[in-house]
């Protein structure tokens, strides 16, 4: 049987998640939705690092080209109204979910357009993990992404780190879909 989403309510579409550490995730292969959302966990890094995500319009193949583009802005614990990182990265390989490094666990959600014709925007919003209830955590904000392919719906999708270490076991995303 074949799965079909509906304009009624989101359907999971599929869900991947690290048995061991690793750099990359398996790729997700899942049916074209007009909107996706992606709710990610990162358990931990091997070292400071930014979850990232691939995108393509193949099963089982990514984008691995500089066709995406990430801006995120964060405030760091203590500063009411005042930017700490406003991060910008355009033409790179990947989508970050993150203005900076860190080395312990986040959670994020990104929800991006999937129409064929057009480039792919998300809005990305996510939270860092700070240990103890005595450390005020760092003030995360939505920020955007873009995967420039306009030709192709996404059906393909990859979990990776910006820097290169590895995210550790247990960590993944779910992707839920919805047609209009």
């Amino acid at each position: 049987m074949t799965f079909v989403p509906n304009a009624l309510s989101w359907q999971v579409l599929g869900t991947t998640k690290l048995a061991a550490n690793a750099t990359t995730s398996s790729i997700l292969t899942i049916p074209p939705c007009d909107i996706l959302r992606v709710t990610v966990i990162v358990t931990g890094y091997g070292g400071g690092d930014i979850v990232s995500f691939r995108f393509g319009g193949t099963a089982g193949a990514v984008d691995s080209g500089n066709n995406y583009a990430t801006a995120q802005a964060e405030w760091n614990a203590g500063q009411s109204g005042n930017q700490n990182t406003n991060t910008e990265n355009n033409t790179t390989n990947l989508m970050r979910l993150a203005a900076s490094t860190i080395t312990t666990g986040r959670i994020a959600q990104f929800t991006i357009s999937n129409n064929a014709t057009v480039r792919k925007t998300a809005i990305i919003t996510q939270a860092t993990e700070y240990g103890a209830a005595t450390v005020t955590p760092r003030r995360n904000t939505t920020g955007d992404g873009i995967w420039a392919n306009t030709t192709q719906q996404i059906i393909s999708i990859q979990m990776l780190t910006a820097g290169g270490n590895t995210l550790t076991a247990g960590s993944g995303f779910v992707v839920e879909g919805i047609n209009l």
